[in-house]
C-alpha cells in the first residue's frame, strides 16, 4: 500500500496491523502530498491501495491523477483530518476515494474533544466497520438482512453476543455527538477564517527564506508550516 513520506503514524500503523506492507513515496511541496509522478513509477501489479494523506489544510491529488488511480483499478483511501471541507473542484476531500477518515481531535477544524469519523459508499465496508467499532459484534453492523441471515447461520448462539469480527471499542459517547453537531454548524465560518489567516501569514513571510509557492486552490487550511528554501542553521539558533 503506498503512503506519502509525510503523515501521521496511525495511518501506518493501521496499514501494518491490516497486513499490508507500506510503501513510502515523497511529497510535493505545493501542497504536502504525495508526488504524483513518483507514485506512477512505483506502482505495480502488487500494489492495492493508495493511502492519501490531505495534509495541513490542502488537497492532495489532481482530476488528472484521480482518474489515474481509477484506471489502474487501485483503491483510494483518504486521510483528510487535517483538511475538513477542502475540495478539488466541486467534490470534497473525503469523497473521492472508497474509504475516508476524518479526525475530531481538538486542535482541527471541528472537534469532539477526541474521535473521528469514516465516511465510504461501500456498504460492505460500512457494515464492517460498524461492527469493528464495537468490538465485533453482529448487531452493531445495523444491517437487518445481514443480521438476518448470520443468525438463521449460527442458530444456536444467543444473537445479542454473536461476534462476528475481531473488534475494538471505539464507540463515541451521546456527549461527543452534541458536540460535533454544534461544531458543524460553525464549520464553513470557522473554515473562511482560517484561510484568510492562512493568506495573511503567508504574505507577511519573507520569500527569501521561506517556499510561499503552495496550491491554495480549494484549500482548507488547517495551520501554518515554515519551510526553508535552503538550510540556515542560524535562524535555527534564533
Amino acid at each position: 500500500m503506498i503512503l506519502p513520506a509525510f503523515t501521521w503514524n496511525s495511518d501506518v500503523v493501521s496499514v501494518i496491523n491490516a497486513g499490508f506492507k507500506p510503501v513510502f513515496i515523497d511529497i510535493n511541496f505545493e501542497n504536502l502530498a504525495l508526488n504524483e509522478n513518483l507514485v506512477k513509477k512505483k506502482i505495480n501489479k502488487n500494489t492495492f491501495a493508495i493511502f492519501l494523506t490531505h495534509a495541513m489544510g490542502y488537497i492532495g491529488l489532481s482530476n488528472k491523477f484521480l482518474k489515474f488511480i481509477k484506471n489502474k483499478n487501485i483503491y483510494l483511501i483518504e486521510d483528510v483530518c487535517e483538511s475538513h471541507g477542502a475540495k478539488l473542484g466541486s467534490k470534497k476531500a473525503g469523497t473521492l476515494g472508497e474509504i475516508s477518515n476524518f479526525s475530531f481531535y481538538y486542535g482541527h477544524h471541528m472537534t469532539t474533544i477526541e474521535g473521528g469519523m469514516i465516511s465510504t459508499n461501500s456498504k460492505e465496508v460500512d457494515r464492517l466497520a460498524k461492527m469493528k467499532r464495537g468490538h465485533g459484534l453482529l448487531r452493531d453492523s445495523q444491517d437487518k438482512y445481514f443480521i438476518r441471515k448470520t443468525i438463521k447461520k449460527y442458530k444456536n448462539l444467543n444473537n445479542d453476543f454473536i461476534f462476528n469480527t475481531e473488534g475494538f471499542n471505539f464507540r463515541n459517547t451521546e456527549i461527543a455527538a452534541v458536540l460535533g453537531i454544534e461544531q458543524l454548524k460553525r464549520l464553513n465560518k470557522s473554515i473562511k477564517k482560517r484561510n484568510e489567516n492562512h493568506k495573511l501569514y503567508l504574505k507577511l513571510l519573507r520569500g527569501d527564506i521561506f517556499f510561499k509557492d503552495f496550491n491554495l486552490k480549494g484549500s482548507s487550511n488547517y495551520g501554518l508550516h515554515l519551510i526553508l528554501k535552503k538550510k540556515n542553521s542560524k535562524l535555527f539558533k534564533k
